[in-house]
């Protein structure tokens, strides 16, 4: 019989497991551009970021709002450089796709892209209709081509 590989970690000289995948608050919203072109699109919450962003194909895409242009300094979590850009900052009328409660934010340009978050637990999804829940991001088989396009930080979160 294989051995089987299990990833640990010990933390505080407590072995812990590694989980398979880190999940994100993500949702499912509808956003609205100045011409009235609207998208559905998965936003993932990120209360560790300081600013928020959203993907330069939406902007473009729905002619979202430019407020102005700064000049941006990023610098990723224990990344030893910074990146200083000239980045566009918008406004995004989103709409919750349950509640249809509507919120408006301001994003910086991102020229990166989300990575894919992976499907809800079945479990989780079990438990939510039987409790006649409505998941936020159900990420249902036919709804796996969501892009994930804006990322909240804690400036709006």
């Amino acid at each position: 019989m294989p051995a089987t590989k299990t990833n640990f970690t010990s933390v505080g000289g407590i072995e812990v497991t590694l989980p398979a995948s880190t999940y994100l608050y993500n949702a499912q919203v509808c956003i609205t551009g100045s011409t009235g072109l609207s998208r559905l699109i998965r936003c993932v919450l990120d209360g560790g970021s300081q600013s928020s962003f959203v993907a330069a194909s939406l902007i473009d895409d729905l002619k979202l709002e430019a407020i102005c242009e700064r000049e941006l300094i990023v610098c990723a979590f224990e990344s030893q450089s910074a990146h200083l850009s000239k980045r566009r900052l918008v406004r995004i009328d989103m709409k919750g796709v349950w509640t249809h409660s509507a919120v408006t934010i301001t994003a910086y340009e991102s020229t990166h892209s989300l990575s894919a978050q992976p499907a809800v637990p079945q479990d989780v999804k079990t438990s939510a209709h039987a409790r006649k829940l409505h998941l936020a991001d159900p990420k249902t088989h036919s709804q796996e081509d969501v892009p994930g396009e804006i990322r909240i930080a804690g400036d709006h979160y």
